[in-house]
C-alpha cells in the first residue's frame, strides 16, 4: 500500500485516523512508519505507547531525526530531562532541516526547567526559522518565558494574542471590544468578564480598580462561585452573572487582557493595595459554621488538588504527602479543598484532617474559612489565588516542571503578586516529600494570634 504525503496530511486533517494508522501499518518495520504511529499516538495522548514507538523506531535507525525530536518531546512530558536534554543537544550539533523544532524542544526543555534566559536564546532562533503554521506556538513560548523572568509588559503583550481568543457567548454579542484606549473610558460602561480559570480571574480582578480610577462604569461578568467574592465597591461597580442575560454596556474586555493592555510590569505590583479582596468574616461570630475544635491550636488549612484540566493534574499533590503535617505539635489540619475530599475517606485520616468542605458554597464561604486560618498550605490552585488576594500568610507549594510563569523564576522564595505568600518549588527531583518536609519547621515556628 503506497499512500503520497500530500494525501496523508489531507486524512489527517480531515480526522481519517485509522486511515492512516492502517497506511502505516502496512509499510512496517519501516523505521518511517514505526515513527508515525508514534506521532499519531503523541496526538490522542497515548505518550507511553509514543516513546516505545519512537524508541522501536530508533532500535532500527539510531540516527532517524524525526524521531530523535519527538521521543525528545514525549520525555520532558514525563519529566525525563536528562536524557531528553541529551538528545537534543546533540541534535542541535547536526546541520538539520528541521533545527527550529530541536531549538524549539530544547527551548521548552529549559523552560520548564527553570533556564528562562537559555529559553530565550533558543526559542527566538526557533521563531526566525520556523515555518508559519509552526511560529504561534514557539512565539506564546517566547512570550510565556518572558513573562516568566518579569518582562511582563513585553510578555503579556505577546500571549494576549492567544489569550484573547473568542471563548464564550460574549464576543458574539455585537459589543466593541475595548482596546487599550485610556481616553474611551470615562463615563463608559464596560463590561470585563471572566477568562480562563477562577485563579486567572482572581489574580487580574485586581486592576479592574484602575478602569474606575479612570471614569468607567465596570460590570464584572464572573461565574457564580465568584458573584460574591467580587462583589466589592474597591474593585467594580456592580457584579453580574456571566450565564445570565448581561446590562447594556459601550465595550466588553476579559479580565486576563488587563494586564497587557494597561501594560502593568513588574515595579506596577507593589502599589496595588493589600487586600484587595475581603471576606465578611467578623472573628467571635462563628453562627452559621462554628470549627469542630481548636483547643488553642494553630489552625492550618490545606487544599492539594487542582482541577482535573490542562497542567491541573501535573500542579495536584497527593494528600498522603501532607500527612506528616498533622505531628506537628499544637496544630490542628483543616482541609478547605472544593473537590477531591473523597481522597479524606480513601486514605482514611479523617481523625487527623477536619474536612470543612460542608461549609463551602462558593469563594465568598472559603474566603471565610480562610481567614479562620493561622496559614494556609496550598497547591497551585484558583483557591491559592484568593488565599493572596485577602492577604493571608500562606506556603505556596509549586511543582518543578508545571509551576506557572506567574510564580517568575525558579530561585525565588517569595512572589510580587501576593506579598503575604511564601514559595517551595519542588527540586528536579519532582519529590513532594522534600516539599513537605520544609513546610514542617515553617508551621512549628509560625508565630500567631489566638482568637
Amino acid at each position: 500500500m503506497s499512500v503520497s504525503h500530500s494525501v496523508v496530511t489531507s486524512w489527517l486533517y480531515r480526522g481519517r485516523h485509522q486511515q492512516i494508522e492502517s497506511c502505516f501499518r502496512a509499510k512496517l518495520p519501516n523505521v518511517n512508519a514505526w515513527q508515525g504511529l508514534a506521532s499519531l499516538s503523541a496526538g490522542k495522548g497515548k505518550f507511553l505507547a509514543a516513546e516505545f514507538l519512537c524508541r522501536k523506531a530508533l532500535s532500527i535507525d539510531p540516527t532517524h531525526e524525526e524521531s530523535l525530536i519527538a521521543l525528545s518531546g514525549v520525555l520532558i512530558y514525563f519529566k525525563q530531562y536528562d536524557e531528553a536534554e541529551e538528545i537534543l543537544t546533540k541534535l542541535i550539533e547536526r546541520d538539520l532541516e528541521s533545527r527550529y523544532q530541536v531549538e524549539q524542544n530544547l527551548g521548552f526543555l529549559m523552560l520548564e526547567i527553570g533556564q528562562t534566559s537559555k529559553a530565550l536564546d533558543l526559542l527566538i532562533p526557533a521563531y526566525e526559522h520556523a515555518p508559519e503554521e509552526a511560529k504561534a506556538g514557539i512565539k506564546y513560548g517566547i512570550g510565556y518565558a518572558r513573562l516568566k523572568n518579569g518582562d511582563l509588559r513585553a510578555g503579556f503583550t505577546i500571549v494576549q494574542e492567544q489569550w484573547n481568543t473568542p471563548n464564550s457567548h460574549i464576543w458574539g454579542l455585537g459589543i466593541p471590544e475595548w482596546n487599550g484606549d485610556i481616553s474611551a473610558l470615562k463615563g463608559a460602561r464596560i463590561l470585563v468578564h471572566h477568562y480562563q480559570g477562577y485563579g486567572d480571574t482572581i489574580q487580574f480582578s485586581r486592576f479592574m480598580k484602575r478602569l474606575c480610577d479612570y471614569g468607567a462604569y465596570v460590570i464584572a461578568a464572573v461565574p457564580k462561585p465568584l458573584l460574591r467574592i467580587l462583589d466589592s465597591p474597591d474593585l467594580t461597580n456592580i457584579v453580574v452573572d456571566i450565564n445570565e442575560p448581561l446590562p447594556p454596556v459601550d465595550y466588553h474586555v476579559s479580565v486576563s487582557s488587563l494586564p497587557a493592555l494597561l501594560k502593568i510590569e513588574l515595579n506596577d505590583l507593589p502599589n496595588i493595595e493589600f487586600p484587595y479582596l475581603h471576606s465578611t468574616y467578623i472573628p467571635g461570630n462563628k453562627e452559621s459554621f462554628p470549627l469542630p475544635h481548636r483547643n488553642g491550636n494553630q489552625n492550618v488549612g490545606i487544599i492539594w488538588k487542582a482541577d482535573k484540566y490542562g497542567s491541573g493534574p501535573r500542579r495536584s499533590i497527593p494528600l498522603e504527602c501532607f500527612l506528616p503535617l498533622t505531628l506537628i505539635p499544637h496544630a490542628t489540619i483543616y482541609s478547605l479543598q472544593f473537590e477531591g475530599i473523597e481522597d479524606i475517606a480513601r486514605l482514611g485520616v479523617s481523625d487527623l484532617i477536619t474536612d470543612l468542605s460542608y461549609s463551602i458554597r462558593d469563594f465568598a464561604d472559603l474566603a471565610e474559612r480562610i481567614e479562620e486560618m493561622d496559614i494556609m498550605v496550598c497547591a497551585d490552585t484558583g483557591p491559592l489565588h484568593l488565599v493572596g488576594a485577602l492577604n493571608r500568610p500562606c506556603i505556596a507549594l509549586l511543582s518543578f516542571a508545571a509551576a506557572d510563569w506567574r510564580w517568575l523564576e525558579h530561585d525565588r522564595k517569595d512572589n510580587p503578586w501576593y506579598p503575604s505568600m511564601q514559595v517551595i518549588r519542588q527540586s528536579k527531583s519532582c519529590s513532594w516529600d522534600e516539599v513537605i518536609e520544609q513546610v514542617i519547621p515553617i508551621i512549628s515556628n509560625y508565630s500567631y494570634d489566638a482568637y
